[in-house]
């Protein structure tokens, strides 16, 4: 056995509980993100899910303004044309 490969054995033997509990709070780590992942996923669909009704809504609002401005238009023309035949 030649001398790195002595001092390879002597790392392993004198880091190996150290590494394995690095190991192991680096897994339960990914563990967490992993569920925070799935989290942050869930609430964005749900907010792409609100921010569709919102755009949804204000687009009918939007008619709904259009279609005012254009009877209240038509109000004005007919009122018009009842004072000019008077």
């Amino acid at each position: 056995m030649g001398r790195i490969e002595a001092n390879r054995i002597d790392f392993n033997m004198n880091h190996r509980p150290i590494l394995s509990i690095m190991t192991s709070e680096l897994e339960n780590r990914i563990e967490e993100l992993e569920k925070g992942r799935g989290d942050t996923d869930a609430e964005n669909i749900k907010r792409d899910i609100e921010i569709y009704e919102l755009k949804a809504e204000v687009a009918k609002l939007r008619l709904d303004i259009d279609e005012l401005k254009k009877n209240q238009n038509l109000r004005k023309i007919a009122n018009s044309r009842l004072d000019a035949s008077r």
